[in-house]
């Protein structure tokens, strides 16, 4: 299910939450930046499919994964009971 195991038994309890709180802000200013680099793309002009090789050259992975399910309209052509 993950990639790696993080041993944290010589830590306090609650630190595995923390560690995990921290981890998801990492996403959400991820995923708010390349919406952000979206609107901005499409605002000035730039093809939002242009920004997106962009992306795809430079920040492969996540960024990548994140900007391809905004440009495909996943996040708004979901029915809610799909949405995980």
């Amino acid at each position: 299910m993950g990639r790696a195991e993080i041993n944290l038994s010589d830590l306090p309890p609650g630190t595995a939450t923390t560690l995990k709180a921290i981890g998801n802000s990492f996403i959400f200013n991820m995923v708010g930046t390349i919406a952000e680099g979206h609107v901005l793309a499409e605002k000035t002009g730039l093809d939002s499919a242009k920004l997106h090789g962009y992306i795809e050259a430079l920040f492969p992975g996540p960024y990548t994964s994140y900007s391809n399910r905004m440009m495909s309209g996943d996040y708004w052509n979901r029915d809610e009971m799909s949405r995980t």
